[in-house]
């Protein structure tokens, strides 16, 4: 495994060079980003019973907010060049993904203007599915992002302001959504690294962000989740968010949301949902 982390952290150095660094300038260093990409993928390795080693397919880079929104000006490809570096890199390196990777590219006023953050995930879960937090257990103590809100059907303003939030049809939910095509608890908004995603879990009829079928999301401001007819806009108070919350700015995925393997060396005898 060692072998394996050192070649993937090699890889990952070539690619940061050629694509991220020589924006930025010499202030951002290649070996450290791709040693923090490396580590952050390492954190989050997950391993199934066939012994196939699952590296994370999501990422979230973030910089300061102006150097963000120049690097994507100047490079509107950069956040796919960088999942295709990833996703070469790990096939090269032996790690199998469930879905191509995503990249997203952030801003963050409290950052200076040489730091850099790293956050990566799975976009679902390899080892088992996604599952709704027990009722009754106590929510794991977060810092629930200030003034997140959903709009509801263009017209019901649903605050955010739980570190977990249950939807569906059932009565019981935070969040009630009266349409026959709604599970009766189908989708849970969680806080994440003081941001909030939405899980779908296992609902019969999915559910959507901007007309995408998901696992799960990380939300950003903008983004229309549909559920059955349901359409909730999810949005962020700038007025009391902005010193702590990113803007986010997502790349269209490059598959779709069920999950399939994507590895090198030995493929597995089967495909992992």
């Amino acid at each position: 495994m060692k072998d394996k982390l050192t070649r993937l952290e090699r890889q990952l150095e070539n690619i940061v060079e050629d694509s991220l660094t020589r924006l930025l300038g010499a202030d951002i260093s290649a070996a450290a980003v791709a040693a923090d990409l490396a580590r952050a993928m390492e954190e989050h390795l997950q391993t199934d019973a066939s012994g196939n080693t699952f590296a994370p397919d999501c990422f979230a880079i973030t910089l300061e907010s102006g150097r963000a929104a120049r690097l994507l000006q100047q490079a509107p490809r950069i956040q796919q060049d960088l999942a295709d570096g990833i996703l070469r890199a790990a096939r090269e390196s032996g790690f199998f993904l469930e879905e191509e990777p995503t990249i997203t590219l952030a801003g963050d006023p409290g950052l200076r203007f040489q730091e850099l953050r790293i956050l990566a995930w799975h976009s679902g879960k390899p080892l088992d599915s996604t599952q709704a937090m027990a009722a009754g257990v106590p929510e794991v103590e977060a810092v629930i992002p200030q003034g997140a809100f959903l709009i509801v059907d263009g017209r019901k303003h649903f605050a955010l302001e739980r570190a977990v939030i249950n939807v569906g049809r059932r009565d019981d939910n935070h969040l009630v959504i009266e349409d026959a095509r709604a599970s009766r608890l189908h989708a849970q908004i969680r806080v994440r690294d003081r941001r909030f995603v939405i899980f779908d879990l296992a609902s019969t009829s999915g559910t959507k962000v901007n007309g995408r079928p998901i696992s799960q999301h990380l939300l950003q401001a903008g983004d229309v989740v549909t559920i059955g007819a349901m359409r909730m806009v999810y949005g962020e108070d700038s007025g009391t968010a902005s010193d702590s919350t990113s803007t986010f700015i997502s790349p269209p995925r490059t598959s779709e949301s069920q999950a399939r393997e994507i590895g090198s060396g030995d493929e597995p005898d089967e495909a992992l949902e």
